[in-house]
């Protein structure tokens, strides 16, 4: 039940990956949904960028409770994690690369024989689906890939433009524009053209 009163048949804690997939699916399958975010929704533009500006950047509530930010770093034992505060949660912040696993990942005994890239390749369909993932078009010219691409051929590797949850070209939304290749994914797009959850799957 929220503040007015209202019942839901599920509350889903979170709106990242796992939060606002779960609340699209419920919603298909008629259930009246709660998505419960700590964090503030970030318009296009509204990202913090002042590194002085702590207060925005980071989230240290309820310690601190003015730092309400979009970054909280949480430190475990032996490994240290950056996690984000806001509607659409880690995909505010990722570098929205999408690439799949290799099929021989999945022959470590550790995981269950019913789960391999056979079974899991339906699932990354309708994530690339939703979220309008695609490398980066031929036509759009950068030159620290020509150089990178030079570098590894002279070396002989391989090299390739992975999937990416991107608008390319076109606006998909009002008040979001195309990717304008400033280089700033991990910080919170300004443009809107990061294909994040907010504006996917809790559109």
């Amino acid at each position: 039940m929220n503040a007015d009163g209202k019942h839901f048949d599920a509350v889903v804690v979170g709106s990242g990956f796992g939060g606002s997939i779960n609340a699209l699916r419920l919603t298909q399958a008629g259930k009246s949904v709660l998505v419960l975010e700590r964090g503030k929704r970030y318009k296009p533009g509204e990202f913090p960028r002042d590194v002085t500006d702590v207060k925005n950047l980071f989230w240290r509530y309820p310690k601190h409770p003015d730092f309400r930010g979009l970054y909280e770093m949480r430190f475990f034992s032996g490994i240290s994690a950056v996690v984000a505060s806001g509607v659409g949660g880690g995909s505010l912040i990722y570098a929205n690369i999408h690439i799949r696993p290799d099929s021989s990942l999945f022959d470590d005994p550790h995981w269950p024989q019913s789960i391999n890239r056979q079974s899991l390749d339906p699932y990354y369909d309708k994530v690339a689906a939703m979220l309008g993932i695609a490398p980066i078009p031929p036509e759009i010219k950068l030159i620290k890939r020509d150089v990178y691409r030079e570098a590894a051929r002279k070396t002989g590797h391989e090299v390739f433009d992975p999937d990416q949850a991107v608008s390319w070209k076109e606006p998909v939304g009002p008040g979001r524009e195309a990717c304008r290749l400033t280089a700033e994914c991990e910080f919170g797009c300004q443009y809107g053209a990061k294909n994040t959850l907010d504006l996917t799957y809790l559109a």
